[in-house]
């Protein structure tokens, strides 16, 4: 009895440093504890230490602590019960020498104080760079500093970084962040409660699968949505979860919480659910939404439906239509959104059946049916796909460039030079062209395994006064030493801004650490910005006293148009300290 009492103590202090000390005043958990230990104080009567009395009066310490206090209170709570566990302790075996240790979550506190007291303000407070400095300090990877979790919470709410806070952020902190924000949730709750909870759930997963439940039933149109959301991201598929969706979908008429439900049907593979999503394809509140789930269906029918509601919404989207006849073009332009939203859903199940259907469908709906023949996979339809590259409709050149990229590589190496070197090049839409080649294949990384051949092509067209735009960056991105003399030459002697910005893109890309001082001469120009990158990437221990000196020459080095030179020294502070 008196060990399993001082354990329960023992677990809810740990909770409570890892949370923070801020949430120990008036903590129930302790309350309960304190109420257990007087429980056993008073059975063991004149038997009972005088240690757990001491115990008492220090929980009593830390539940009425002011804030100044709350801190050492806890920490002398956690020191005196681990003293008394320790006394209560038994022998037991020793584990065998190669027996492995339990691994246990790390917990950090990554954020320097300089850096902590700013990202804090920008998390509770207002005014300008709050988002720049919640960005840097995910992309730093320091936000998940646990001296935050109550900021971070409390950001949760706030209109302008809440979501962000509550996607991005909130994840980071893992396990450790559980407890504060389930002891703020609330039910039926509000749109902040609705971000509490699926933040829970992007952490505990199927361990919060009961707040679902609870919110569906007893949560606001908020936590309902947020609840479903929950589902459709984290959770999709889980056999118990699908009754709650078919039940909100036969019942509910808000239309977030609708839309939200039909979401939370992807992955499933039962005739109920298949039917509910084609009833929602039928309606212009959920058409997409439907497509989403529709698209992730485990039904072995569900490309038999699509397929025949795709040529039924075809031939109705094309009937003639009298101007006059307001009804009938409703019912056209919703057909149309049909046909949109199916070739869309079709995209993610490959089927013999559906290039034939797409190809037809080409010319009517070109974005839509070329993307349903890129996710068909077949290398006459991206061929097919990749020629519409080489036209004149601009709207098509994305997803023209994305089968490109999924070409053999030879085939691929010959189409883009043939954009490279093309006589239009120059011209707006010759621009457009090659900037979508170029943001198709960043992710993909689909140029660098091109070969020689493709580095000897960089390395000519680098050259060229008029190189188009992003070809210094690729050439950096081979990573091959011929390529810092044509990007230093073209750094160094151009002053367009977009060229400037591809060659600092380049050398950082290629890893030279020679680039550093050519790229520095660029602060507090228009790319200071990508200076920034350029120089975090490429850093050495010898940059912060380079950084430094430009910094101390700012005539206001706290402005707010110098936070990039700010925050580029402070991050090579952290990175390289001592210098």
């Amino acid at each position: 009895m008196p060990r399993e009492t001082i354990r329960k103590l023992s677990d809810s202090t740990d909770r409570l440093l890892v949370a923070g000390a801020h949430l120990a005043p008036g903590n129930a958990d302790l309350m309960r504890d304190k109420e257990a230990l007087g429980k056993l104080i008073a059975k063991l009567g004149a038997k009972s230490p005088p240690v757990f009395a001491r115990l008492n009066e220090q929980i009593d310490a830390v539940l009425d602590a002011k804030p100044k206090d709350q801190a050492s209170e806890l920490i002398s709570l956690m020191t005196s019960i681990a003293s008394v566990r320790a006394g209560l302790a038994q022998l037991a075996p020793v584990p065998a020498e190669d027996a492995p240790l339990t691994a246990v979550p790390e917990v950090q506190t990554p954020c320097n104080a300089r850096d902590l007291y700013a990202l804090h303000d920008a998390l509770v407070m207002t005014g300008q760079g709050r988002m720049e400095k919640v960005d840097g300090a995910v992309e730093r990877g320091d936000v998940a500093d646990l001296r935050l979790v109550h900021a971070v919470i409390q950001s949760m709410g706030d209109s302008y970084i809440g979501d962000k806070v509550s996607d991005q952020v909130v994840p980071k902190f893992g396990r450790a962040i559980v407890d504060p924000i389930r002891a703020k949730l609330r039910f039926p709750g509000k749109k902040v409660d609705g971000r509490r909870l699926r933040a829970l759930v992007a952490v505990e997963r199927h361990g919060a699968q009961p707040l679902v439940e609870q919110a569906v039933r007893e949560g606001s149109p908020e936590m309902r949505e947020a609840a479903l959301d929950a589902i459709a991201d984290h959770m999709p598929g889980v056999p118990e979860l699908e009754p709650i969706a078919l039940s909100i979908l036969e019942k509910e008429r808000a239309g977030d919480v609708r839309r939200a439900a039909v979401r939370a049907l992807g992955g499933y593979s039962s005739d109920a659910s298949l039917a509910m999503l084609f009833g929602a394809l039928e309606d212009e509140r959920t058409v997409r939404q439907a497509a989403e789930a529709l698209g992730k269906s485990k039904h072995a029918k569900v490309v038999d439906g699509l397929i025949e509601r795709l040529q039924k919404a075809a031939a109705d989207a094309t009937a003639r239509v009298k101007k006059a006849d307001k009804a009938a073009s409703s019912r056209q332009a919703m057909a149309t959104s049909q046909v949109l939203a199916i070739l869309e859903a079709l995209t993610r199940h490959v089927d013999k059946r559906v290039p034939p259907i797409a190809r037809e469908l080409l010319e009517d709906y070109p974005a839509a049916a070329a993307s349903c023949l890129i996710g068909q996979g077949r290398l006459e339809d991206l061929r097919l796909v990749a020629d519409l590259l080489e036209g004149k409709d601009e709207s098509l050149f994305r997803v023209a460039a994305r089968a490109v990229a999924k070409l053999p590589p030879d085939e691929r190496f010959d189409r883009f030079v043939k954009l490279l070197e093309a006589k239009d090049r120059s011209s707006k839409i010759g621009k457009y062209r090659v900037s979508t080649v170029w943001s198709c294949t960043d992710e993909e990384d689909e140029l660098t395994p091109l070969g020689e051949r493709w580095v000897k092509k960089l390395l000519a067209l680098a050259k060229e006064p008029d190189a188009p735009n992003g070809v210094l960056t690729a050439l950096g991105r081979t990573k091959d030493p011929r390529a810092y003399a044509p990007l230093l030459a073209r750094l160094e002697k151009d002053r367009a801004t977009e060229v400037v910005n591809d060659a600092i893109h380049g050398l950082a890309a290629l890893g030279d650490k020679r680039a550093i001082d050519p790229i520095l001469k660029n602060v507090g120009t228009n790319v200071m910005y990508t200076v920034r990158r350029a120089v975090l990437e490429l850093a050495d221990e010898t940059t912060v006293d380079k950084v430094r000196t430009i910094y101390a020459a700012l005539k206001k080095p706290e402005a707010y148009e110098n936070w990039p030179i700010r925050s580029m020294l402070q991050y090579l502070e952290r990175k390289f300290p001592g210098h």
